[in-house]
């Protein structure tokens, strides 16, 4: 409900931070908003995205931090619902694939 919403106060180069609604963060930056509840994926799903990412170098998840950076403005896995965080999984999928093929050529 929008009558939850508190000001935070904070406010710092076009980006001012305020909370909540329904338990939300909500990040206006130069008159865009972005709300994202805290953990809305499955901690499962979340797991097993992240065991992707220990079969990847460095350069190739920041590859991947960057997709989600791109399609979903966060590169924080647990601010990712169910089908996004499919979305990065396959993502990463592909990655590694393309990875394997190229060791083995």
């Amino acid at each position: 409900m929008v009558d939850k919403f508190r000001d935070s106060g904070f406010s710092r180069g076009g980006v001012s931070v305020g909370g909540d609604i329904c338990n939300s963060n909500i990040i206006i930056a130069n008159g865009a908003v972005n709300i994202r509840n805290p953990i809305t994926g499955n901690k499962t799903e979340i797991a097993n995205a992240l065991k992707l990412k220990a079969l990847m170098d460095s350069p190739s998840w920041i590859c991947v931090l960057d997709f989600m950076d791109r399609t979903f403005a966060t590169r924080i896995l647990k601010e990712l619902n169910n089908g996004e965080i499919g979305r990065v999984k396959a993502y990463a999928s592909a990655i590694i694939r393309k990875q394997q093929e190229g060791e083995n050529q």
